[in-house]
């Protein structure tokens, strides 16, 4: 198996794309070698589009992959993996090759490695289907989630008359600026990171910042975590009616006395090739940011960033608030394609600012269309 294409098969591979059937690819030797990853070896099956969303086997599939019961799927190892690749550009991936695809309950999918899903037939999510990649506060981090490529959000400060809110994770939007603590005296939240390209391979969402401690050892909280990314490839139909979310997770609270709330993750990574056709008819499609937690004050507990709820997909994750009258509130977590909100400044610790959105592409010549999509597909 190979990701990626020498500069004399990429037409070839355009081709057969437009063409959407498997297809065995030769190489044309005559081409050279760009370094740029290992070509479609003769004799090989290729799917998908464009060089780096190119996946190749040896070998066709002989089973289908159907999920009739809720399951874990793990990408850090075979063989849940069909295989595991390293492509020229971006991080290794799991890739999980069958003839049909077809599920109808959850398919929670956590690991190392973004997931790739390839059905050389046909690829269906029924309305009660799920991919669940969201990451969430109560600890499941979303496959292949706070890739390398991030930027992490700058330093909330830390004093001991109250921390500074962590900025939100950015990915394909920026995220939140934390809320300033001590009543904005001196003490700054953490600049929310801009949204962080490139797009062009596959790659998860970005983590929070951590919120600046408080009075007498009290710890910041934790920035939440991206959300994981999911590329799913059909030879032929794609139906989707049911559930994909890649989402960030709320920011954890700080510490009493007076600790900083951790910033929200951003989402993550969804991206579609569909051969024949894409019908997305009812379907909620989701790679939306974390909520900021609530900063702390010196006796009460304050509360943590929540998920986007996949039930309602244009909603923004509400940031932490309610918890602390002295600690600045959380703030929301982003959707469509705007950025994630800024957390609140409190006379005491400063509120976690938003996770930016993720990512959604759609490669083939298709429409999401009938489908609650946020963000915006590239």
């Amino acid at each position: 198996m190979s990701w990626g294409l020498r500069p004399g098969v990429v037409l070839v591979v355009l081709v057969t794309a437009c063409r959407f059937s498997p297809t065995t690819q030769s190489l044309d030797d005559g081409g050279g070698d760009d370094g740029g990853g290992s070509g479609a070896e003769q004799g090989q099956f290729c799917f998908g589009a464009q060089p780096n969303y190119t996946i190749c086997t040896d070998t066709l599939p002989q089973d289908p992959f159907t999920v009739g019961a809720d399951q874990n799927f793990n990408t850090s190892a075979v063989p849940d993996c069909t295989q595991i690749i390293t492509p020229a550009q971006g991080p290794a991936l799991c890739v999980k090759f069958a003839t049909t695809v077809e599920i109808s309950a959850t398919l929670t999918v956590s690991g190392a490695n973004p997931f790739v899903l390839v059905a050389t037939d046909s690829l269906s999510i029924t309305s009660t289907g799920t991919i669940d990649l969201a990451s969430t506060s109560a600890g499941n981090v979303g496959a292949g989630a706070n890739s390398a490529d991030c930027i992490d959000p700058s330093a909330a400060t830390s004093d001991s008359n109250g921390g500074g809110g962590g900025g939100g994770g950015g990915f394909g939007t920026a995220g939140g600026k934390g809320g300033k603590g001590d009543g904005g005296n001196i003490n700054e939240g953490g600049a929310g990171t801009a949204g962080t390209a490139p797009f062009d391979y596959l790659r998860g969402g970005c983590k929070g910042g951590a919120g600046g401690d408080g009075d007498t050892g009290a710890t910041g909280g934790v920035g939440g975590n991206g959300g994981g990314a999911v590329y799913l490839v059909s030879g032929g139909a794609m139906t989707i009616a049911g559930t994909i979310n890649a989402s960030g997770s709320g920011g954890l609270i700080g510490s009493n006395p007076k600790a900083g709330g951790g910033g929200g993750g951003s989402g993550g990574m969804i991206v579609f090739h569909a051969g024949t056709a894409l019908d997305a008819g009812g379907a909620h499609i989701l790679a939306n940011g974390g909520g900021g937690a609530e900063g702390a004050d010196t006796g009460n507990t304050p509360r943590v960033g929540k998920e986007p709820d996949p039930t309602k997909v244009t909603t923004a994750a509400p940031g932490g608030a309610g918890g602390c009258g002295a600690g600045g509130d959380g703030g929301d977590g982003a959707v469509l394609l705007l950025p994630g909100m800024p957390g609140i400044q409190g006379s005491d610790a400063g509120g976690g600012g938003g996770g930016g959105v993720g990512v959604i592409r759609v490669l083939s010549v298709h429409l999401l269309t009938g489908a609650m999509v946020s963000p915006a597909p590239l």
